[in-house]
This record gives C-alpha cells, structure tokens and sequence, in this order.
C-alpha cells in the first residue's frame, strides 16, 4: 500500500477539518489512526486490511463502528482528495456476508428467490432481509456438511433451528423468512418443497406493549412547552412529532421542506418501512415547534431534510439519533430514569395508538393515521388497552383468596 500521498496530504485534511468546526476530540482520534496507518505502512495491502485489524482489535461494536467512519474518512480523502461532506466520493467498506461463503447450489437458490420475488407484494428490503437470514441458515447446514439440498434432513434442520433442550434457537420471524425463500423457490428445485415440510412452526413471541401513564404524558407534554428546559428547537420540534402524532422515527429522519404544506397545515410522509404515502394534519403546537426550529435554529445547508445535525457538514438527522433525543425528553419530563425502564422513541407510537383507542377511536382509523397497511398490525396495541380492559374483567370476590396474594397497590 503506496502511502505517499497520504503522508504528503493529510495536513490538509486535519486543517480542514478544525476550520470546518469538528470538535478538538474527534480532529485527535482522526489524527490518531493518521499516526497509527503512517508508522506501519509497510504492513498493510489495502484500507480493507487496515479495517480488519480494527474489528479484530475493538473492544466493543461501538469502538468498531467509530474507526470505521475515520477510516472511511480518510479512504476518501487519500484515494479521491474528498474532504469530509463531499457527496459520491465516499468509500464505503464492503462487508462480507453468508452468502459469500455458499456453494453454488446453494448460492443459486437465494439468486433464483432475489429475481423471481414479488416486488409488487415485498419491498426490496424485506427481499434483501429474506435471502440473507436463508443464507445464514444454509451456511449454518454448509458448516455441518450438507452440502446439497438433497442432503439436507429434518434432524440437521432442527440441529440448527432449536437447541439442545429442542426449545426455538431462531425467532419466529427469522424462521418464517427461511421459509418464504424456500416456497418462493419451489419451481427452481422440488428439493424445497421437502424442506419446507422438514422446517418447524415457532410461534411468534408477542410482546407486552408498553405505553405511558396518564402522569407521565402530563410531564411529556410539560416539558415539550416548557421553553426554558434544556430541549433545544430542533428536539423540541421532534418531540412534539413523536408524541401528537406518532409517526416513526425513520420517517422523521426523512421529512423534507417539501412535505410540508403550510397553507393547508398538513405533513405528507413516504413511509420507508411500508413505501405508502400518509397524510396527516399539522397541529398549531407541532407548527409552530418546527416553524421555531427552521428559523431560529436550523443550519445553513443545501440538505433538503428539515431535521439536521449540529455538527458539520450538517446532514439529515439519523433514525438512531431520534431515540437519543426521545431518552432526553424523558429526562426533561423526570419520567422513566431507572435503568430498565423502557425508553426510545417507539413508545411515542404506542402511547399514541393506546390513547385513540382509549378515546373510543375505531382500530381502522387507528391503522390508517399510524400508517399501517393492514388493520391486524393494531392488533397487538389492544392489549395496552387498560381502560377498556377493566371493563371486561369480572369480579373475584364471591372466590376464596388467600390472605396477601394480591400485595400490590397497583391489583
């Protein structure tokens, strides 16, 4: 690996980097890996290789993934004299999947289901999902030597399906992809209709959903109104969107300018996980919260998203970061700060769909306002449905119960 270049350019690179804003502490890990790749040159072929030792050498996936945008920094510095915000210059490391290590008989299967998938019935990222959970599953066969479909048995299934105990090793949603390659592949080899029979029924787990209580959405919405608490505009304005209307933290991500109409107060939103348009009404607090944040607060950038980092080169604001700001909310409402108590922005939307069905709403208009693309997808909502739950239980007291069985305050 010719280093030259780099050792000749990377002042450049830092100079740029500390006139652009980038905080003191990342411009020195940057420099950092600088000083590391420079001192053993001679040890290394490729950036790839430089990537492996890190992910050898990392001590959690968190310091992995942080060496790994450095180093991608500084790839596209070295190799297109791109500095850090230049667009379609950026090299992005490949990582190697399952697939890469199948047969070919193996590796043909999952290519026959990528091109014969229904994309009018599956988005690309549930077909992409699909092959690589079945790529992992006929890796984990490969391993075990089967190395042909005709090989594979019900017992070398269930070896890596369950564990020694014979209980589920993979959930339920994992095993129902596997299987939605092989039915999709059936005219490819009748080998897979055998191996479907082979493959076992895991029952999904059902999850108990959480959502706030009355108390707590009294500090929540305290605490979006309060100007003089630590939220800043943009926070503010995200969780005044999280907590009024529910809509997922990706789709935030992606609100742009344009899909706000500010005469008819309406938010137009292309749902990622779906790809089916909403429409929703714009209230005075979440307009307001986002009219505040774009004039006051907002970077200066050519981005088209509304929501932005604060740190240079200023680009939309990740999904991820959403669930930070969400926890910083909940800080701010003085609500759910133990260490097990669920957080993140998902619950904005339970809370949300256990509210409307708590008023009364009807589940079809639930599903429609949360974006749902069927009707069954509330379904799991209901359990949270306390209020309306109460009013179906029936009374214990003509049964004998023993003395302090039911201890709780909350019984």
């Amino acid at each position: 690996m010719n280093v030259e270049n780099l050792q000749n350019t990377y002042p450049q690179l830092v100079d740029f980097m500390y006139a652009a804003g980038y905080s003191k502490n990342y411009v020195q890990v940057v420099k950092q890996v600088l000083k590391f790749i420079l001192s053993k040159s001679e040890q290394w072929q490729s950036y790839d290789e430089i990537l492996d030792y890190y992910k050898k050498a990392a001590i959690s996936g968190k310091d992995f993934s942080k060496k790994k945008a450095i180093l991608n920094l500084i790839a596209s510095f070295d190799c297109y004299g791109a500095f850090p915000g230049a667009k379609n210059k950026t090299i992005y490391f490949q990582k190697s999947s399952s697939y890469d290590y199948l047969n070919p008989e193996f590796k043909s299967l999952i290519d026959y289901y990528n091109a014969n998938a229904d994309q009018a019935l599956k988005k690309e990222t549930t077909i992409r999902n699909e092959c690589w959970n079945t790529s992992s599953f006929l890796l984990a066969l490969q391993k075990a030597g089967y190395n042909s479909l005709t090989e594979i048995t019900e017992d070398a299934i269930l070896h890596v399906l369950t564990d020694d105990s014979g209980y589920p090793a993979k959930s339920a949603s994992y095993v129902m992809q596997i299987i939605a390659v092989f039915r999709g592949a059936i005219k490819w080899s009748q080998e897979c209709q055998r191996i479907l029979l082979c493959i076992p029924v895991i029952r999904k787990h059902r999850k108990n959903i959480q959502y706030l209580e009355p108390h707590e959405r009294t500090k929540v919405k305290s605490a979006l109104k309060d100007v003089d608490n630590t939220l800043s505009q943009r926070n503010r304005a995200i969780g005044c969107l999280l907590y009024f209307t529910g809509i997922r933290c990706c789709d935030i991500s992606n609100l742009t300018l344009s899909d706000i109409d500010w005469d008819k107060d309406e938010l137009f939103i292309d749902q990622q996980k779906t790809d089916v348009p909403l429409k929703l009404p714009m209230t005075a607090i979440i307009g307001n919260a986002i009219y505040n944040y774009i004039t006051q607060e907002r970077k200066t950038s050519d981005e088209p998203y509304i929501f932005l980092s604060y740190n240079y080169p200023y680009g939309k604001l990740k999904p991820g970061s959403i669930g930070v700001i969400a926890d910083q909310i909940y800080k701010n409402a003085e609500i759910r700060q133990n260490p097990n108590d669920r957080r993140g922005g998902h619950l904005f939307r339970h809370n949300f769909a256990t509210s409307m069905l708590e008023n009364g709403a009807p589940r079809a208009v639930i599903s429609r306002i949360l974006g749902h693309t069927s009707p069954a997808s509330t379904e799991a909502y209901l359990s949270a449905d306390m209020i309306h739950l109460k009013e179906c239980s029936l009374s214990i007291e003509a049964f004998p119960v023993r003395e302090g069985v039911f201890c709780s305050e909350r019984i």
